[in-house]
């Protein structure tokens, strides 16, 4: 799953932090060092009676737990199905089609959470606080190093705040060619206008049944969310 849509399945309502620890699996992968899910939530569960720490590991167990249920989800394989061949169509030359539309199912999932709860965008950046960001930072790192190289990174992931691009279909076509463009598999890649046209469609397309598939995820993850 992609940010919002693990923000969305965490218990309501979460501490800042917790919300922080949801993106960090995603974020990780991005440092010179990439730092280990289980490893650090071993470091994490290690520090007994340290709240601040719980709160962190809720967040990063919910990430996990929610993309398994979410990539072994039948209405998932569904959707990466009917995409494929639509991204290989505009994308000549592309290898593991099915490996992009995995990458456009989600981004196209967090579009449609945009539009059904608009004030969650703005909420999930406030909740990068700087008190929140170093909590992070220190707790999830062996180093003063690799605590430094995350803080710039959860700074540059929040500054340019990307994910207000996937409103617009043209937005979230350009983010999708940037990170498919950075696999092995990518090729010259399509002209803009034409992934946005697919972006369009499949909107449409994959909005029913969107809450239905994150109610099972938020199930799956085993995690309660208060609804009143």
């Amino acid at each position: 799953m992609n940010f919002l849509a693990h923000d969305y399945v965490l218990p309501c309502p979460s501490e800042d932090i917790t919300r922080v620890g949801s993106a960090l699996p995603d974020l990780w992968p991005l440092l010179p060092k990439r730092s280990l899910p289980l490893v650090v939530l071993r470091r994490l569960h290690a520090t007994s009676g340290d709240s601040t720490a719980r709160a962190l590991a809720v967040g990063i167990e919910s990430h996990l737990r929610a993309d398994a249920a979410f990539h072994g989800h039948a209405e998932f394989q569904r959707r990466v199905e009917l995409l494929a061949p639509r991204v290989a169509s505009v994308w000549p030359g592309l290898r593991h089609a099915g490996i992009a539309a995995h990458v456009l199912v989600e981004m196209i999932l967090d579009r449609w959470l945009m539009r059904v709860e608009p004030a969650r965008l703005d909420s999930y950046y406030a909740a990068f606080t700087h008190e929140a960001v170093e909590l992070a930072c220190e707790k999830t790192t062996a180093d003063s190093a690799a605590s430094e190289a995350l803080r710039e990174l959860l700074r540059r992931f929040v500054d340019s705040a990307f994910l207000r691009d996937y409103c617009r279909s043209e937005g979230l076509a350009v983010r999708f060619l940037r990170t498919v463009g950075r696999t092995a598999f990518a090729a010259t890649p399509p002209p803009v206008h034409e992934v946005a046209l697919v972006v369009e469609e499949a909107d449409e397309q994959l909005s029913e049944g969107s809450q239905s598939l994150l109610d099972a995820v938020r199930g799956g993850a085993g995690v309660a969310r208060d609804v009143t």
